[in-house]
């Protein structure tokens, strides 16, 4: 384990991490003081198994092709909560089962993100929005993802290529485009987001009485996302 202070002051405002000079690290503890983690500073880190972000600011590609990583936890981002394009791209596909990733109050996955990714288990429980391709090409080990209550902007193309087979849209959603870029994935959503949607039926749209309420009453998010539900436990 490594604790950074290897601070480069660019101005009075910023401190940033430049990343390690030993690319065999395996966990990270960041320098109280740092405030910025540079473009590419950890890519390539294949030892790496756990980053933990917390009142800091990442920069794009941070941590790519960290093929070892296993666990990553999120918090307390300074730029709005939003993790910049293709920071995690390319990372845990070393491992048996993928990353186990925590965003504690991340509002926004922006393009690239986790592209080509292996993911065993995400929770995202203020998510607001993903942009396109945020997770394009990504291999879930339990391809069932639920979007939180509170999340309301998805582009279809966020898993384009990827071999998500079930994603859950709660009520609050209020914007979706290019289902097409599902990839066959199943929609599942409840007839009011359907009708505000204005969506049009398709073969893997399956429209469920049951809310995501319903379906946290029994399960945690954690747990959803972890079972590899048939549509006939959770639709009629």
């Amino acid at each position: 384990m490594i604790i950074y202070n290897d601070l480069k002051y660019t101005n009075t405002k910023y401190k940033v991490c430049k990343g390690p000079i030993d690319k065999d690290i395996e966990e990270v503890v960041f320098h109280k003081n740092t405030e910025v983690i540079k473009d590419k500073a950890f890519a390539s880190c294949t030892n790496i198994k756990k980053i933990i972000l917390d009142n800091i600011i990442v920069g794009a590609n941070a941590f790519s092709f960290c093929t070892g990583l296993e666990h990553v936890e999120a918090r307390n981002l300074r730029d709005y909560s939003i993790l910049k394009a293709d920071v995690f791209s390319n990372c845990g596909t070393d491992t048996a089962n993928g990353m186990d990733i925590i965003l504690d109050d991340i509002v926004c996955i922006r393009s690239g993100v986790f592209s080509h990714s292996k993911i065993h288990n995400i929770s995202f429980p203020y998510l607001t929005s993903l942009d396109n391709y945020a997770f394009i090409g990504a291999v879930f080990t339990n391809p069932v993802l639920v979007l939180p209550e509170g999340f309301k902007f998805l582009c279809g193309s966020a898993f384009k290529d990827s071999n998500l087979e079930h994603l859950y849209l709660p009520d609050s959603c209020e914007y979706f485009t290019g289902i097409d870029n599902l990839d066959g994935a199943c929609l599942h959503m409840s007839k009011k987001v359907f009708n505000k949607l204005r969506l049009k039926p398709a073969d893997n749209i399956i429209i469920s009485d049951i809310s995501l309420d319903n379906l946290l009453e029994n399960h945690t998010y954690r747990e959803i996302n972890e079972l590899k539900l048939k549509e006939t436990n959770i639709t009629k």
